[in-house]
């Protein structure tokens, strides 16, 4: 039998980090923390989700790469509402600069994520 929690979602945020922060994830069930982890492996974040039944994962770095090399439609959306977000470059730049290991980082979770979640388009 299942109880009223276990009937509740749990939804995931996942915050990106460089190779040495790696992720921080905190599990949220009806507005409460339920669970936290904490580790340098993109595929153990994956894991964790899949082990608690996350309804929906979020993710703290861009799903893609800038197709022009300025800020995406998002990132200027969120400026226009006076929220700072970093531009995402192309992936050529994020892929050679080491600002954006953190950026790489979060494009690895996606990867591994996306045969499990699917990309929220709209």
């Amino acid at each position: 039998m299942m109880s009223h929690n276990d009937s509740v979602p749990i939804v995931v945020g996942v915050d990106v980090g460089g190779p040495k922060k790696g992720f921080h994830a905190v599990a949220i069930r009806e507005g409460d923390i339920f669970d936290t982890f904490v580790t340098l492996d993109a595929g153990e974040v994956v894991a964790w989700c899949r082990r608690l039944g996350a309804f929906s994962v979020g993710i703290d770095a861009p799903c893609r790469w800038s197709r022009t090399g300025r800020a995406r439609p998002c990132e200027r959306a969120l400026a226009a509402e006076g929220l700072h977000a970093f531009a995402t470059p192309r992936r050529s730049v994020g892929e050679r600069h080491p600002f954006y290991r953190w950026m790489r980082n979060g494009a690895e979770l996606y990867r591994l994520l996306t045969p499990h979640y699917q990309l929220f388009e709209g």
